[in-house]
């Protein structure tokens, strides 16, 4: 059991990762340390929502929310964009 990080970046990018401690750089820039080693850095205007979850089921709950949505939302542009063509 860890803790995780569930980031969203303004790009819609989602950024998923065991926690090992967090940060604010003098800049202001969010720090997150990973238990793999790794230090990834957002800037506080590029980040669009951050999760904090305790439970990898819970993460992966969320991650399958997300693809679904994704999906659902290319059907509804594909179905928009069929119903055009067939107008003309």
């Amino acid at each position: 059991m860890g803790i995780y990080i569930v980031l969203t970046d303004k790009n819609s990018r989602l950024h998923i990762v065991n926690l090992n401690y967090i940060a604010l750089s003098k800049e202001g820039n969010l720090m997150i340390y990973t238990t793999a080693g790794k230090i990834m850095s957002f800037e506080r205007e590029k980040v669009k929502s951050v999760r904090v979850m305790t439970d990898e089921t819970a993460v992966a709950a969320y991650l399958a929310k997300v693809i679904a949505r994704i999906y659902e939302q290319k059907e509804q542009a594909t179905a928009g964009k069929q119903t055009k063509n067939s107008v003309k």
